[in-house]
């Protein structure tokens, strides 16, 4: 993401010297000629013209400067050093103010602290803020928990809480949000949504209303609202995402990115192609080794008996001797003749394998059968331990210097931004120059009139043409339509409709022409408000112009 080019046109400053003077007290003598004062009752210390002087119960406090604390009765442990700084404090405790006209309008808000010229410069009871940084949190008046670090940070901020504000015109613009964090020059510039977190120099730059943004290196989108956006398509090549690789996650679905970047999931049938030919028929297979022999079938049926021989003649019946002893068995008869085999019974159960004969002799080599598909890569093993150092060799000849590389491709244009402000308030004519934190009249004759216009001047160094014109106005709403034009050092008019002009519409209090196109040369120019009703509302007025 490219820095955007700035000529940025602030308020006047005014520069203080302070000089501080170390004390050191002994209990019986001071050990420094002629002694120190300043020291009151109550633990207070005061330097400088009326600074304490409405003090009458607050204890602990040290006001350094002219002013410094000067309307202060019962506040306590206040430090105040810089001309102005703390002056309207009334019973707020715990503030610490460093810098011109620091905390200058708190009267009973505690535990701020605020360090930089107009640093919470119009905060009155907000409560725990911390500003580093000239003009940080200058308009702030009650809002609480904000940090802004950096030239101009949480400028506009009024009522918001809980921000945290780092870079130079960080959250610019955020009056009322809540829960922002922004990280980097610019970074939520035009900002005035909620719990919105931008990480990166003008990071979330063109968000503006929306809430639960996160951007990191992007500048975001006008109307952005719960949207992620990390890196710009037009720098980042490339993703690294530890974490992901490995991780099975098979039962979820597919992740698809688009042209613009953006993720999102869909269905795995998504993914699927149609089924593909039938490959060729692969060779035939050397002959499986002979199988184990069946079981012996069952016994066949036995064969015809043979014929009876003849009867002999019946003896006469003798009487019943007693039955003797069983003899022994006789001999086995003559086995007769196998009868025809029986039908092959169904085959048994294979029998278990037999021990493996000896390996026969390696029979002649077969042809080499087609290469297999080559399997999936094996997990690399570990890295072994490193062999002991070689000796170093000769150093060998320089090679030839390489061709030069390619040119690479010219970046894509920076941000120009004007704008400026008027720190008092629009004085109800009808026109005004707005510029260098003042508006003065732009119709009256004499002192007042068209020769006011050099009061805000800005100055351009080159040919810009801008395409972006915003206009804003302070504390309410505008009762008629409010032009802003730009104009040269002449008072001519830089252009003409739509194109050339801002308008912010009855009842309104900011616009944005995202369709201006104004070719600013090199020199002065200055930025008119013309009221439709002639009467320019008493408001203060801002405007900025950029590409």
């Amino acid at each position: 993401m490219d820095k955007p080019t700035q000529f940025i046109i602030s308020r006047s400053s005014i520069l203080a010297t302070i000089a501080l003077a170390c004390l050191t007290f002994s209990g019986t003598a001071w050990a420094v000629s002629p002694p120190p004062d300043g020291g009151y009752p109550g633990n207070n210390t005061a330097e400088g013209t009326s600074a304490l002087l409405s003090l009458t119960t607050g204890t602990d406090n040290t006001a350094i400067g002219f002013q410094a604390l000067t309307n202060n009765t019962d506040g306590s442990g206040n430090m105040a050093i810089g001309s102005g700084a703390l002056l309207s404090n009334i019973s707020g405790g715990d503030n610490t103010a460093v810098g011109l006209q620091a905390l200058t309008s708190n009267t009973n808000g505690s535990g701020n602290m605020a360090i930089g010229s107009d640093a919470l410069f119009t905060n009155t009871s907000g409560t725990n803020n911390t500003a580093s940084g000239s003009e940080s949190l200058l308009n702030n008046t009650t809002g609480g928990f904000n940090t802004a670090s950096g030239y101009q940070a949480l400028f506009f901020n009024s009522s918001g809480s809980d921000n945290v504000a780092f870079g130079d015109q960080s959250l610019f613009f955020n009056d009322s949000g809540i829960l922002n964090a922004a990280f980097g020059e610019g970074a939520l510039f035009s900002n005035t949504g909620s719990n919105n977190i931008a990480l990166g120099n003008y990071a979330g730059f063109n968000l503006d209303t929306g809430d639960y943004n996160i951007v990191i290196g992007n500048m975001g989108n006008s109307g952005d609202a719960g949207i992620i956006r990390i890196g710009d398509q037009a720098n980042q090549t490339a993703t690294f995402i530890a974490g992901i690789n490995g991780v099975d996650m098979s039962s979820g679905n597919p992740v698809f990115i688009d042209a613009n970047g953006q993720l999102g999931v869909g269905s795995v049938s998504n993914l699927q192609g149609p089924p593909g030919p039938t490959g060729p028929q692969g060779p035939i297979g050397p002959t499986g080794p002979t199988g184990p022999a069946g079981a012996t079938g069952a016994t066949g049926a036995q064969g015809l008996t043979g014929p009876a021989g003849a009867t002999g003649a019946q003896g006469a019946e003798g009487p019943t001797g007693a039955t003797g002893p069983q003899g022994l068995t006789g001999p086995a008869g003559a086995t007769g003749a196998q009868g025809p085999p029986g039908p092959t019974g169904s085959t048994g159960p294979q029998g278990l394998t037999g021990p493996a004969g000896a390996t026969g002799a390696q029979g002649p080599p077969g042809p080499t059968g087609a290469t297999g598909s080559q399997g999936l890569t094996g997990p690399a093993g570990a890295t072994g331990p490193q062999g002991p150092q070689g000796a170093a060799g000769d150093p060998g000849p320089t090679g030839p210097i390489g061709p030069a590389g390619e040119t690479g491709p010219v970046g894509p244009a920076g941000v120009t931004l004007l704008n400026a402000w008027s720190g008092n308030n629009l004085d109800g004519h009808p026109a005004v120059w707005i510029g260098n934190g003042q508006s003065v009249d732009a119709t009256a004759t004499g002192a007042k009139g068209a020769a006011n216009e050099a009061s805000s001047f800005f100055f351009v160094s080159r040919t810009v043409t801008l395409t972006v014109f915003h206009a804003r106005i302070t504390g309410g709403t505008t009762s008629s339509a409010l032009t802003f034009q730009v104009f040269d050092s002449s008072g001519n008019p830089v252009g003409s409709g739509p194109s050339a002009t801002c308008v912010i519409p009855a009842g309104g209090s900011s616009t944005t022409n995202n369709s201006a196109s104004i070719t600013l040369t090199e020199g002065l120019y200055a930025v008119k408000a013309t009221s439709a009703s002639g009467n320019v509302p008493g408001k203060q007025g801002f405007w900025a112009l950029g590409n």
